[in-house]
């Protein structure tokens, strides 16, 4: 049986966690470790802040049961994620992530969605969240492509997501942030540098689908009220309502 949390009951597991001990682990003082909750499975997932706006998380965890979590409309920042073994599965908004389907992230307002993970499937991942303002620090050239900008920085608007297929280079930095071969600062200093030559890469990859077509976003909302007057004219096919009529059943 599958085990359904909201956010808030999976924040409230997270936070009953035992630390794990890990003997393995050399941590640095810019660097924590939290654990996965009991109740669910075991690993950990390491947080490292490279700087202010910029952090980096490593992941390895294995659970016990099936289980998905809820997660509500929410702020969103700049996000890369690479799996380098395992899957996150959901039935809408994303696609599994996973194998050769990696995550891009502009900032901006997530809608909501529920993501799914398997028992006895080991997760080892890399998930990068940077704030949108750290970013526009480096982005002040006016020259730079005003297409990639919005693709970044919505503010109060839908995020716009990407789901690059994972190349050889990406896994290699990937694996290169987990198995870093300095300690102290010149451990972040060549984490800093691999996150950022990791972000050129997806901002290259923003700039490809700039100059594709654009296609049309609609925000879930309007896709649920299309959805409910489909419904509606199809139950009232003999005797449609007038599109006036039609509107103010949305409102």
């Amino acid at each position: 049986m599958t085990l359904i949390l909201n956010q808030s009951d999976w924040d409230e597991l997270c936070e009953q966690a035992p630390k794990p001990q890990c003997s393995n682990l050399v941590l640095n003082d810019f660097e924590g470790v939290i654990g996965v909750p009991k109740r669910l499975g075991r690993g950990y997932i390491r947080n490292i802040e490279l700087s202010p706006g910029m952090g980096l998380h490593l992941a390895d965890r294995e659970y016990h049961q099936d289980f998905m979590v809820k997660a509500p409309i929410h702020d969103h920042p700049i996000q890369i994620g690479i799996h380098l073994s395992g899957f996150i599965y959901f039935d809408t908004v994303h696609p599994n992530l996973g194998g050769t389907c990696s995550y891009f992230s502009g900032s901006g307002i997530s809608p909501a969605y529920v993501e799914k993970y398997r028992a006895e499937e080991r997760l080892t991942d890399v998930n990068i969240e940077i704030e949108p303002e750290w970013l526009e620090s480096f982005l002040t050239d006016e020259q730079y492509d005003p297409e990639i900008l919005k693709c970044l920085f919505k503010g109060e608007d839908w995020k716009v997501s990407f789901y690059p297929t994972v190349t050889h280079k990406m896994r290699s930095l990937a694996q290169q942030m987990w198995d870093a071969p300095y300690r102290g600062p010149a451990k972040r200093m060549y984490l800093q540098a691999k996150v950022l030559e990791l972000l050129a890469m997806h901002l290259g990859i923003i700039a490809d689908y700039s100059e594709q077509t654009p296609t049309l976003r609609l925000k879930p909302e309007t896709i649920a009220r299309l959805h409910y007057a489909k419904e509606i004219l199809t139950n009232q096919f003999a005797n449609p309502p007038l599109l006036s009529d039609l509107a103010r059943q949305w409102a």
